[in-house]
C-alpha cells in the first residue's frame, strides 16, 4: 500500500484543477478565450539598467523600455556614445505574448542610491563613476558570495538607506509591470512583477527568478542578504505574501543549473541531513518550475554525466571537465533523482516543469535568433570581434518560455505554471502538444480531435498519469507545427520527434532511454556551412505516438517529448560569414573563432516540453472510490465551495 494516502491525495486535486479549469472557461474576460489553451511565447529573466551588473554594462533601457521592446517597438544598446546616448537600435520580428523584467534583488538599492541619485560615497565612486564589473564584485560581492552577507556601510544601520532606495524602486518595477499588463485591453500582452535573487555562495550558481501572479506584491524584494538558502527564500515569499494578503502569490524558477556545481537542487538540507519531507513539498510547491535554456547555456543533460545522450552536448558552455561535472547540474539528472525521493518521501520535490529564457542584460527580451542576434550583455559583446572573443562564441541568444492557456492574462498564465502545461524552445517559435494516457486511442494523430481526446482521455505535459497494478502501458502522443516565422524570414521545418523516459527500477537504480518517433536525423550535407544554405528538408508538422514496449506499472517513471527543427547555421556562423570570413584564407586577428573549430558552425534548435509522470499506486478501496465519486459529484455543484473559484483579475476590472 505504498503512498497510497499521498497518491489518491493527488488525484483529488486532479479533480479540483479540472473543475476550477471548468470555472475559469465560464469567467471568460478575453477577447481571444479558447477553452482548448493556446501557446503563449514569453521571456521572463530579463534584466534592465536597473541591476547593477547591467548599468555597468551600459545597459540603459529601464523596465518600461524592455516592455515596449516585448510589445515589438525598437530600443537602443550599447556602446554609448560621448553623451551617453546608444549607438545601436534593436527590435524584434515578431512581439511576445508576455513578459517579466527580473533585476536583481541584490544590489537594487545600491545602485538606485549611486548610479541614480548620486549618492556621495566612495563605494559609489570607485565603481560606478570609475570602475567596472569586475571591480563592482570585489567591492559589492560579499552581498553574493559570503556565508553571512552583510550591506557596505553607506548603506546605514540595519542597511535601511539601502532597504528604502530598493523599495521605492521595487514600487515602479511593479508600476511599469501594471503599466503595460493588457495595456490594449485585449489580452495581447502580460507582464508580471518580478526579480531575480542572486545568491552565489562559494561561486556556485544558486539563481532563481521570483514571479508574482498579481499586483499584489511584498513592499521589498528578497536578496541573498535576507535569505542565503533557496529554503529560506521560499520560506520568505511564503510569509511575505501571508503579510500582502488578497491573491498574492509566488513561484521560484531556478536557473543555470548547469553553473551550480550541482547545488541548486539539494537532495539533502542545507545542514548535509537527509531531505525531509516538510522540505520537499516546499519545494515542489514554490518551484513548479525549471529554466532549461539561456545564454549562458543548455542544462537538460551533458554526455559523460550521468547521460550517453550525443544530443546532450547542445549548447554546453563546459567550465568543467564531463568526469568531475556534478550531475544535479542537469534537468534531467535532477528528474531521475526526483523519482528516488519521491519513492522515499512520498512526494517528488523535482516534479519540475521545463522552461527557457534569455537572460538579457540588454533590457531586450525575445531577442533569441540565430540570424538577428545583437548581443545580450551591453558594451561587452556589443561589437562583432567582442561577441566573437574569449567564451561569448559558447553563449547564445537564449530561449523562450511557452505556455499553454486558455487566455493571455496573469492568471491564465500563471495557473499554466503551476500546472507545468509549459514547454522551452532554444529562441525558435514552433508550437508542440504532448498528451499521455492509459486510455488515449490509437491513430489520434489521424484524428482532428486529438487536442479534445488529449485533454478528455489522457493529462497534457505536465500531469501525473497514475498506473494501477497490472497495468497496461500509456500511449503518448506528440504533435508540433513549425515556427510561422514572419515576413520574409521563414521558420525552419521540423526534423524529428524524440521521447525521452527516466525511472528506476526495483532495486533503486536510475535509468534513462531515448527513442526517435517521429521523423529523422537530417540527411549528411542537408546545409552547407560555407554558404548557409539548406536543402529545404523536413516537415511542417510532426505527429507521432509511441507505447512505450518496456513499462512496467511498479515503476516510477517520466517521458518528456523533444522536438528538433532541421539545422541551420549557428550565430557564430552566420556573423562569420556577414563579416566575409574566409576559412581557406589566415583569419583576421578576433575572428579566430570562426576557423578555429572551437564552436559549432550549424545547429539544431528545439523545443523540448514538460514531462509526464507514470506513478505506482495501488487499486483503491471501496471507501477512497466513494469518495472519488462524492468529491466529482460534489466539485459539480456550483454551490459548493470546492466550485467557487473566484476570478482573480490582477487588480483590473473583470
Amino acid at each position: 500500500m505504498r503512498r497510497s494516502k499521498a497518491a489518491w491525495s493527488a488525484v483529488a486535486w486532479i479533480v479540483l484543477l479540472l473543475v476550477a479549469g471548468a470555472e475559469r472557461a465560464s469567467s471568460q474576460s478575453c477577447t481571444h478565450f479558447d477553452p482548448a489553451r493556446q501557446p503563449f511565447f514569453g521571456d521572463v529573466h530579463v534584466h534592465s539598467a536597473l541591476s547593477f551588473d547591467a548599468y555597468l554594462f551600459d545597459t540603459r533601457n529601464g523596465p518600461r523600455d524592455a516592455y515596449r521592446f516585448a510589445r515589438g517597438e525598437a530600443v537602443g544598446l550599447a556602446p554609448l556614445d560621448a553623451f551617453g546616448e546608444p549607438t545601436r537600435t534593436h527590435r524584434l520580428r515578431a512581439p511576445l505574448d508576455f513578459a517579466a523584467v527580473t533585476d536583481h534583488a541584490e544590489m537594487l538599492g545600491e545602485t538606485t542610491l549611486c548610479a541614480y541619485l548620486g549618492l556621495d560615497a566612495v563605494a559609489c565612486e570607485l565603481v560606478f563613476q570609475n570602475g567596472g564589473f569586475t571591480l563592482a564584485l570585489q567591492v559589492f560581492g560579499g552581498q553574493f558570495q559570503d556565508p553571512e552577507p552583510e550591506r557596505l556601510p553607506f548603506c546605514g544601520e540595519g542597511g535601511a538607506t539601502c532597504l528604502a532606495a530598493a523599495s521605492g524602486t521595487w514600487a515602479e518595477i511593479g508600476a511599469a509591470a501594471d503599466e503595460f499588463d493588457d495595456p490594449d485591453g485585449d489580452c495581447s500582452f502580460t507582464t508580471f512583477a518580478a526579480y531575480e535573487w542572486t545568491a552565489a555562495p562559494d561561486n556556485t550558481n544558486l539563481h532563481r527568478n521570483v514571479l508574482f501572479r498579481s499586483s499584489a506584491i511584498p513592499p521589498l524584494p528578497i536578496s541573498y542578504v535576507e535569505a542565503q538558502t533557496p529554503v529560506e527564500l521560499w520560506q520568505s515569499l511564503e510569509s511575505q505574501c501571508a503579510a500582502v494578503g488578497g491573491d498574492c502569490q509566488a513561484l521560484s524558477i531556478p536557473h543555470n543549473s548547469n553553473q551550480s556545481e550541482g547545488q541548486t537542487f539539494r537532495v539533502t538540507e542545507a545542514d548535509g541531513g537527509p531531505l525531509t519531507r516538510e522540505t520537499a513539498l516546499l519545494r515542489a510547491r514554490m518551484e513548479p518550475v525549471v529554466e532549461l535554456v539561456q545564454h549562458k547555456g543548455d542544462s537538460e543533460c551533458r554526455p559523460g554525466v550521468d547521460s550517453v545522450d550525443p544530443r546532450c552536448a547542445f549548447e554546453k558552455i563546459p567550465e568543467t571537465p564531463a568526469a568531475l561535472d556534478a550531475p544535479l547540474s542537469y534537468v534531467r539528472n535532477v528528474l531521475k533523482a526526483g523519482l528516488s525521493l519521491d519513492a522515499a518521501l512520498g512526494v517528488n520535490p523535482f516534479s519540475l516543469g521545463l522552461v527557457a529564457s534569455s537572460d538579457t542584460h540588454n533590457g531586450t527580451p525575445g531577442a533569441t535568433l540565430e540570424d538577428d542576434y545583437p548581443g545580450h550583455v551591453g558594451s561587452l559583446d556589443a561589437d562583432v570581434v567582442q561577441r566573437l572573443s574569449g567564451s561569448a562564441p559558447l553563449q547564445n541568444p537564449g530561449g523562450l518560455m511557452v505556455v499553454w492557456a486558455e487566455e493571455n492574462d496573469r492568471d491564465a498564465l500563471f495557473d499554466a505554471m503551476l500546472r507545468r502545461e509549459t514547454y522551452a524552445t532554444s529562441g525558435t517559435r514552433p508550437e508542440v502538444r504532448f498528451f499521455g494516457g492509459f486510455d488515449l486511442p490509437e491513430d489520434l494523430c489521424e484524428r482532428p480531435d486529438l487536442v479534445a481526446q488529449g485533454y478528455a482521455t489522457g493529462v497534457p505535459m505536465g500531469g501525473l498519469l497514475a498506473a494501477s497494478p497490472g497495468a497496461s502501458a500509456p500511449r503518448f502522443a506528440i504533435h508540433a507545427l513549425q515556427d510561422p516565422g514572419t515576413p520574409g524570414f521563414p521558420g525552419t521545418p521540423l526534423a524529428e520527434i524524440e521521447l525521452v523516459k527516466g525511472w528506476i527500477d526495483a532495486a533503486g537504480f536510475e535509468h534513462e532511454t531515448v527513442v526517435s518517433i517521429g521523423g529523422g536525423a537530417p540527411a549528411p550535407g542537408a546545409i552547407d556551412p560555407l554558404t548557409c544554405a539548406t536543402d529545404g528538408s523536413g516537415s511542417a508538422s510532426l505527429c507521432a505516438e509511441w507505447v512505450d514496449p518496456d513499462f512496467d506499472p511498479d515503476e516510477n517513471a517520466f517521458y518528456y517529448a523533444r522536438v528538433l527543427e532541421s539545422p541551420v547555421c549557428r550565430w557564430t556562423t552566420q556573423l562569420c560569414r556577414a563579416q566575409g570570413i574566409d576559412c581557406t584564407a589566415p583569419t583576421p586577428p578576433g575572428f579566430e573563432a570562426c576557423c578555429d573549430g572551437s564552436v559549432p558552425n550549424t545547429i539544431q534548435e528545439r523545443a523540448t516540453t514538460s514531462p509526464i509522470w507514470v506513478e505506482p499506486v495501488p487499486e483503491p478501496t471501496a471507501g477512497q472510490a466513494f469518495a472519488l465519486v462524492l468529491l466529482a459529484a460534489l466539485a459539480r455543484d456550483r454551490r459548493h465551495p470546492f466550485a467557487c473559484r473566484a476570478r482573480r483579475r490582477s487588480g483590473r476590472a473583470a
